[in-house]
């Protein structure tokens, strides 16, 4: 108990630093559960960037967060991410509510220009959009331009490289379907999934129906 109130203590001295240093750069929520910085965290946002946390977030230790000049990085409530999380915003980056980020996952929006003369110091850049209650896990990599609706969950070491509009899990690299997850008549199902990378895929002959008060029976058991 001790032990957690110092570490607690010390995260408000880091976000009170964060704020007297980057000032008007760094939007704090007027409301709600705090903001935790741990140990190692850096909070990086040039002139005329601005990174916008919600109520809750929280930033394990040795993550880094960097925002470009011009650039937005929106955190919303309760974002969780994990230790030595890496967020690098050159235009725009938006993450959802109640979304957790694992360990060493990498989130960029942005490219080096590639050619036909190899690679140049110059950046190309598209925003990324993550939406609510997406679980990314440990190792993952988001690409610029995706866009990943709610309810994704993307597995370990996973590329992301394309928008994904179908809540369910994702893995591989680059990452596709492995199971579907449907909600119906209070009933949610997980279907399955065989994907081609092309973005269709057909459903395998097993399927789970997990009702709501039996996912409250198991973790009571649990």
């Amino acid at each position: 108990m001790i032990s957690k109130c110092w570490k607690w203590i010390a995260s408000f001295a880091r976000v009170a630093v964060a704020k007297f240093r980057l000032g008007n750069r760094l939007e704090l929520p007027a409301s709600g559960k705090p903001i935790y910085l741990g140990r190692g965290v850096r909070l990086q946002v040039q002139p005329n960037g601005k990174l916008v946390l919600g109520s809750g977030c929280y930033f394990d230790d040795y993550s880094r967060i960097q925002v470009s000049a011009n650039a937005t990085l929106k955190c919303r409530n309760h974002v969780y991410c994990n230790t030595n999380v890496r967020i690098n915003a050159n235009e725009s980056i938006t993450i959802g509510d109640h979304t957790m980020i694992g360990p060493n996952v990498c989130i960029f929006d942005h490219d080096h220009v590639f050619d036909s003369e190899g690679v140049h110091a110059d950046l190309t850049s598209s925003p990324i959009s993550i939406g609510n209650r997406c679980w990314i896990a440990a190792n993952s990599v988001v690409t610029r331009g995706v866009s990943l609706c709610d309810g994704i969950l993307i597995g370990g070491g996973a590329v992301v490289t394309r928008s994904l509009e179908i809540p369910g899990v994702y893995a591989g690299m680059p990452c596709r379907m492995v199971h579907q997850i449907l909600h119906e008549d209070g009933v949610t199902h997980v279907e399955h999934s065989a994907q081609t990378q092309d973005g269709n895929h057909s459903a395998q002959d097993s399927q789970w129906n997990l009702s709501a008060s039996h996912l409250q029976t198991s973790s009571k058991r649990s």
